[in-house]
Parts: C-alpha cells; structure tokens; sequence
C-alpha cells in the first residue's frame, strides 16, 4: 500500500494548496491561515476570518495566503 492510499485510508488527506487570494491591511480575511506580506521585507502572521488584515510597521501592504488554517 502507497502512502497516499494510507493517507486517505487513515482519513488524513493532505490539505490542497490555498488558492491566489491577496488582500490589503484593512480589509476583512477571508480565510483563517497563515499570511506572507509582499514587498522587499516579507514576515507571516496567523490571521482567523473574519479578523482585519494587519499593518505591517505601521504601513499598508499586501498579504498573501501560504497556508490555510
């Protein structure tokens, strides 16, 4: 038995990659997961739906979704 076929089997299927969903500090996330800014400096942060989207050194950016949570 492969390990996919176990996975599944055991019922822990990998989650699918997070589609390209950007959003802007301010905005309302989408989707609880981890968050990658763009720009020359990149950090992550954890944000839950629902949650706004942070500053980052108190400037607005653009958040990237890396992993749904």
């Amino acid at each position: 038995m492969t390990n996919s076929h176990r996975e599944e089997k055991d019922g822990l299927e990998k989650k699918k990659p997070p589609k390209n969903i950007i959003l802007a500090s301010g905005r309302k996330c989408t989707v609880s997961g981890e968050w990658e800014s763009e720009g020359p400096i990149a950090t992550t942060v954890y944000v839950s739906k629902g949650d706004p989207m942070p500053l980052y050194c108190g400037k607005t950016v653009k958040w990237k979704l890396v992993r749904n949570g």
